[in-house]
């Protein structure tokens, strides 16, 4: 398995039209804006892709 720095997980039924994201990171990433900006590309991405 990959050394994983952050994970981000979507979950599409918790509301109809609605997501839901929870992540975390590991401690030696926290502090560098590495899951803002997973979570920045991932809405990019869902707002571009349909």
């Amino acid at each position: 398995m990959p050394d994983s720095t952050t994970r981000l997980q979507v979950d599409q039924n918790v509301v109809p039209g609605a997501a839901e994201v929870g992540y975390w990171t590991a401690e030696r990433a926290r502090g560098r804006a590495i899951a803002p900006r997973a979570l920045r590309a991932l809405t990019d991405w869902t707002a571009t892709a349909s």
